[in-house]
């Protein structure tokens, strides 16, 4: 067996990784974190303890986000030994394609917060050991949870135990936030409303207290439920803080619409609604119902909607994102579309 350990274009956090190659050129990349990532068609996460003298062999290089990248291209990329700073952009439309040195520059810039319709949280834990790296705090919609599932079930690598709000009354649906291990951060249970799937913590950093929150608003939900959103987002919004940040699945569109009683009560706050682009796909349609809306939007440095990473959905949710900042910092706009970057007006 040859062992490979290559420098890759540094993006976030240091994890120790090895490159495997095996007497038949069969491929694998050891993760010393007791998970192993193999690469068929699309990625799948193998639980794997790394012996011992594999590890030492390592070399520290920093984390990449697997799946946004074709397996070629990204074997390519850990084998090539001669690694561009900025390689130009991805042919695909869709995807954040400008360069990677940019995009980690603007997530590392300040504290980033990503949504995601998970759509059972506990058996994608695997993968999100993976993606979640990339972001500082987590939030997760119909996470499918119950009681039964402990936090010790649900732990994900550099992050603490959940903040959890379980749906008691039937399966489906729930809430869960996860904070970086290293930020400081307390429920508030008191901006919850009984009979609303919502979650609120209270974050500091950097002498700044920040609200965040993560709803979930099912498809049929009535009037009543609106009422009871509008209640829990009043409480939060009239906390004396530095920012509130909503985000959360309300399964209202309002793609080209400002009109929607959601877009109303958003506005209502004087708050900014970031998300402009598609986040939910079907066969036949797309909207925009996962929303990130927040009281000061000058303290935003991005916001887009990334890449999907769940394998092998027909239905799917992309993630969300928002990073804000707690100091001044020159801020962005990311235009999905043309990968174009512009000024954000403060």
């Amino acid at each position: 067996m040859c062992l490979v350990a290559n420098p890759v274009i540094s993006l976030r956090r240091a994890v120790t990784i090895l490159l495997v190659v095996d007497d038949v050129g069969a491929q694998k990349l050891y993760i010393t974190q007791h998970y192993t990532v193999s690469f068929p068609n699309s990625v799948k996460i193998i639980t794997s303890t790394v012996r011992q003298q594999e590890a030492t062999e390592c070399k520290p290089v920093t984390y990449i986000s697997l799946t946004h990248y074709a397996y070629v291209r990204f074997l390519q990329l850990l084998t090539s030994g001669d690694i561009h700073p900025n390689p130009g952009p991805n042919s695909r439309s869709e995807s954040l394609s400008f360069s990677t040195d940019t995009y980690m520059d603007l997530i590392n810039s300040g504290i980033s917060v990503m949504h995601l319709n998970i759509q059972s949280l506990k058996p994608k834990l695997d993968i999100l050991e993976i993606e979640a790296q990339l972001y500082d705090i987590l939030v997760f919609t119909e996470t499918w949870l119950s009681p039964s599932n402990t936090d010790d079930d649900l732990h994900i690598i550099n992050f603490s135990p959940p903040f959890r709000c379980d749906r008691q009354d039937r399966q489906g649906g729930g809430v869960a936030i996860y904070v970086r291990e290293g930020l400081h951060a307390t429920c508030r249970p008191d901006l919850a409303v009984n009979g609303l799937e919502a979650l609120w913590v209270e974050l500091h950093a950097n002498q700044r207290k920040i609200i965040i929150g993560g709803i979930y608003r099912p498809p049929d939900s009535n009037n009543n439920q609106f009422l009871l959103m509008e209640e829990s987002i009043d409480r939060a919004f009239n906390q004396v803080c530095d920012n509130v940040i909503v985000a959360g699945d309300f399964n209202i569109n309002v793609l080209n619409s400002d009109t929607n009683k959601m877009s109303r009560l958003i506005t209502s706050y004087n708050a900014e609604q970031l998300i402009t682009s598609p986040t939910h796909f079907t066969e036949h349609s797309k909207s925009l119902i996962d929303l990130i809306f927040v009281k000061e939007a000058h303290h935003i440095i991005t916001s887009f909607v990334a890449d999907p990473f769940i394998p092998d959905l027909v239905r799917y949710h992309c993630p969300v994102v928002a990073v804000f900042k707690t100091k001044q910092t020159q801020t962005y706009c990311i235009q999905k579309k043309n990968m174009a970057l512009r000024p954000r007006e403060l």
